[in-house]
């Protein structure tokens, strides 16, 4: 190139500064499209967060050629520009680090709208773009480095005002005839409450132990009461609500298991059940401390109703997992290893009728495999059955024929999209000791999400699961006549949605307990009454 006759010299922090600039873009393009796909079925207008994102991004393309070739204005290419330019890379850094931590490290964005790709996209996009900008100053090209945090900036705020400001999606107000949001967050202290589970306990059983005269089932509605955040690790307490006139109105949050303010440990995973034969709620659960690093310990404790229908432990809890392998070394963000037993979560069930009549069965796995524990003694001993099946969080049902079948979630990566993954059922016919048909593939689509199964009073099969392949969203309740055959779907809710508990009462109402929100999905648990 040449300039008044005589060759141009080419510039190269400008031509590096353009490259970076040009490679950042691309990537930023590439998160919020990998974002935008990956999260609409959380959006309340994919088509209106698609084009809010697309006047963004045009920022950048449109001031960059109006200002390619121009002169920079006398006062911007002195020390006003410099000072300008420099302190809004300065604020892009503060706003994207902050963006950062409450998005990632203080909280996890759940249901993972920021898939792992997606935010490695957008922040390797934003901090390549950065780089870029300064780069551009130290060229005295100011206001192109200003153009550029333009842009990040009004990426990063529309984000924040679109988490601030969304609403509730759609809920079904045609299948459901009773609702709540049963625990909030913020409520009673705790700043999260996930791992929804519920129970309808019989009233007759609750009768004939207790003298009482109940004509309706009382719920219980069980749950993680995380207190400092949504994290799997912390101040973590078993707390629980009940209801005596199905659902309609519901008790005051009580404290089932807690380490207290001495001690950070977890109470975790409720899966209970009720032993008709004893009257006594069997109640397994996770437990570990901070102290011992999460190496999980998994215990029986058994409960007796009060008059006012809260719970007394009776006696001391049973370790059922005995033969555990000490392993000193630390698990992932959640303390979960490879040698953890991990119970349910949702719910065990006790078997009706047959052989295993009154045989207790708790959905357990370990290692990658999924399986049950079962007890022919009201839970004072324990065996594990054979593997069920690969993946883990799994929960059982006994069908019509005295078969178990059993959901079992998929274990290949929660935090990405799976473009064709489905719910998956196992199935045994001597009680969970074997499983003659392992992990079958149903028609029912999974995001790698914990599902719930029951039966209804009229053999009716049913599984609770958010309905995606992409993300936890859209809360949705399927039905079998065929034992898991064929299915008819129902929504729930249209929206972020994660784990879930569904249950029938002995009259056949269906009760559903569940991991919803705005944008994230543990923001409420939700609790419904649907007839489906």
């Amino acid at each position: 190139m040449e300039e008044n006759g005589a060759p141009r010299k080419l510039d190269i922090k400008r031509l590096i500064a353009d490259i970076a600039m040009l490679v950042g873009y691309i990537v930023l393009v590439a998160g919020v499209g990998l974002f935008l796909g990956v999260s609409r079925d959380v959006f309340f207008s994919t088509a209106a967060m698609s084009v809010i994102f697309a006047i963004c991004l045009l920022i950048l393309p449109i001031g960059y050629f109006l200002l390619f070739r121009k002169n920079t204005p006398a006062i911007m290419a002195g020390k006003v520009g410099t000072g300008v330019s420099i302190a809004l890379i300065a604020v892009s850094v503060i706003f994207l680090l902050l963006c950062i931590l409450f998005s990632l490290v203080v909280d996890f964005v759940q249901p993972l709208a920021l898939s792992t790709a997606s935010s490695i996209l957008l922040i390797a996009g934003a901090v390549i773009l950065l780089v870029a900008a300064l780069i551009q100053v130290l060229s005295k090209r100011q206001l192109t480095a200003i153009v550029v945090c333009a842009m990040l900036l009004a990426m990063m705020l529309t984000g924040v005002i679109w988490v601030n400001a969304q609403d509730y999606g759609e809920f079904n107000d045609e299948a459901i005839t009773a609702s709540s949001f049963l625990f909030n967050n913020g409520e009673g202290d705790f700043a999260t409450f996930r791992i929804p589970s519920i129970i309808a306990v019989n009233h007759d059983e609750l009768n004939e132990h207790y003298g009482l005269t109940l004509e309706k089932d009382v719920l219980y509605a069980f749950a993680e009461g995380r207190r400092n955040s949504s994290h799997d690790t912390g101040s973590i307490d078993m707390v629980y609500k009940f209801s005596t006139d199905g659902g309609e109105t519901w008790s005051d949050l009580n404290i089932l298991l807690s380490y207290g303010t001495e001690n950070i440990g977890k109470y975790g995973n409720p899966t209970p059940v009720l032993d008709r034969d004893t009257g006594k709620l069997l109640f397994p659960y996770m437990t570990g401390t901070e102290a011992n690093n999460y190496d999980y310990d998994t215990y029986m404790a058994k409960f007796s109703f009060n008059a006012d229908f809260t719970l007394t432990q009776e006696g001391e809890p049973v370790n059922i997992n005995p033969d555990k392998v000490a392993d000193a070394t630390g698990g992932g963000s959640d303390g979960v290893r490879e040698t953890t037993l991990m119970i349910g979560p949702g719910k065990s069930i006790q078997l009706n009728g047959g052989e295993y009549d009154g045989r207790i069965v708790v959905p357990a796995s370990s290692g990658g495999y999924s399986f049950v524990l079962y007890s022919d003694d009201h839970g004072d001993t324990w065996h594990r059955g054979q593997d069920a099946g690969t993946g883990n969080e799994c929960e059982a049902v006994q069908l019509p024929n005295g078969e178990l079948v059993m959901v079992v979630r998929d274990m290949t990566g929660c935090s990405a999209p799976h473009y064709e993954q489905y719910q998956r059922l196992s199935y045994s016919n001597d009680g969970g000791e074997t499983w003659y048909e392992k992990t079958v593939d149903t028609t029912l689509k999974s995001p790698i999400c914990m599902a719930s199964l029951a039966l209804n009073a009229d053999g009716t099969l049913l599984i609770s699961y958010p309905d995606s392949f992409l993300t936890r969203a859209n809360l949705t309740i399927a039905a079998s006549t065929d034992n898991g055959k064929t299915w008819e779907t129902c929504r729930v809710y249209s929206g972020a949605a994660g784990y879930s508990c569904i249950t029938a009462d002995s009259d056949g109402n269906i009760y559903l307990l569940a991991e919803i929100g705005k944008v994230n999905y543990n923001e409420v648990l939700y609790f419904a009454r649907v007839n489906f």
